[in-house]
């Protein structure tokens, strides 16, 4: 029979496999792929838009690897990044370049082009 320590360290595993977006300490870490920084206002978290035009070849190389590994990686929204120091904690970077909210996100082609 199971103890209760090896219940939680199972319980944990599962956890963090199922939750392994919700972790994003880096976003520069060599994980992290097809990164794309928006250099205007947050206009589809306030509702402004429905939907973010993407450069067809950033569009298309995410959504193949998006499609291939639909698994084993997650396609992410992310906004309001903090970044700067972080306090020495376990398996933590030392610096931080983490998103605030990050959201499920989905590619599509449209008849105006990518959208995100």
């Amino acid at each position: 029979m199971a103890q209760a320590p090896d219940i939680i360290r199972y319980l944990r595993r599962c956890y963090e496999s199922d939750n392994r977006e919700t972790s994003i300490t880096n976003l520069f870490h060599e994980k992290i792929r097809h990164r794309v920084f928006f250099r205007d206002t947050e206009d589809l978290l306030r509702g402004i838009l429905n939907e973010i035009p993407l450069e067809p070849a950033v569009a298309e190389a995410a959504s193949k690897e998006a499609s291939l590994h639909r698994k084993e990686k997650s396609l992410v929204y992310c906004a309001f990044p903090i970044v700067g120091p972080a306090p020495k904690h376990g398996l933590l970077p030392t610096q931080l370049c983490a998103p605030l909210f990050f959201y499920p996100a989905e590619i599509v082609e449209t008849p105006k082009g990518w959208m995100l």
